[in-house]
């Protein structure tokens, strides 16, 4: 396989999401193995918490920060745009009142149309995710999550697919593969929609910060409304769930099909 050839990229786009998760599967084998022998108690959030740890371990000096370095070179020969430093101040606030509203409107999807009912295993994932404390489950899908899913769909699977094909297959593709290793219908329709609006944020402002920051921003509102429940369908009643639901579906269309029309321009004028 020559280095640059079509086979290259495409093993080197699926192949550290297949390392990561395989990681994060031996990995939650031997914790559980332990947890037997040892007669620990551990939660599924705090195993999850490990298994992120070390597959970011893995995927991170393998492959971020080759692809990292590779995409800022291609960036600054390609576009009129840099890729990485500091987040913009302004692109943070517009990153959390994009995706805590993206958050309620994908919610509300699931719940209304009961996806849950459709997908056997996602009752049983959930508890299982959120069967730590508090602290636990904040820094671990708040915090880590976010930072190695980030690194591995926008900032090794987008980056590759945007530099070998453009923007649109990128933003698909890493989409798509964010959606499938979520492994149940309700999350992979969740992640499918978020992937979506996570990899133009990725385009628009060139700065992994910046999707960490919404992806966490989501995830918190998640984390909260599983603890204390303030945004559910019995406690609100039909009519204030869904406006507030259309509400938030139409300000994070409006900010989508607004960063889309300006992308459009910038690819248009650096094409020419």
């Amino acid at each position: 396989m020559v280095k640059g050839s079509g086979e290259y990229h495409i093993v080197m786009i699926f192949l550290p999401v297949l390392l990561y998760f395989s990681v994060m599967r031996l990995v939650s084998v031997a914790v559980v193995y332990i947890a037997e022998e040892t007669g620990v108690a551990v939660s599924g959030t705090l195993r999850q918490l490990i298994c992120m740890s070390v597959g970011l371990a893995v995927i991170y000096p393998l492959f971020y920060l080759r692809e990292k370095k590779a995409y800022r070179e291609w960036n600054d020969r390609e576009l009129a745009v840099k890729a990485g430093g500091w987040p913009d101040p302004g692109g943070i606030v517009l990153s959390v009142l994009t995706f805590i509203p993206a958050c309620c409107c994908g919610n509300a999807f699931v719940n209304v149309i009961n996806l849950s009912g459709y997908s056997e295993g996602y009752g049983k994932v959930a508890e299982t995710l959120y069967s730590g404390s508090l602290f636990l489950e904040l820094t671990a899908y708040v915090l880590l999550s976010p930072l190695a899913e980030e690194i591995l769909y926008r900032g090794i699977v987008f980056c590759r697919v945007r530099r070998v094909l453009g923007v649109v297959p990128g933003v698909i593709t890493s989409a798509l593969l964010f959606s499938i290793f979520h492994a149940n219908l309700v999350q992979a329709a969740y992640s499918l929609f978020m992937g979506v609006l996570l990899g133009i944020f990725m385009e628009y402002y060139q700065n992994i910060y910046i999707v960490i920051i919404g992806h966490g921003a989501a995830n918190l509102l998640s984390v909260l409304n599983t603890e204390f429940g303030f945004y559910d369908l019995e406690k609100m009643g039909y009519d204030m769930y869904l406006g507030i639901a259309f509400a938030s579906f139409a300000a994070v269309l409006i900010i989508a099909v607004v960063m889309v029309t300006k992308l459009r321009k910038r690819l248009n004028i650096i094409s020419k």
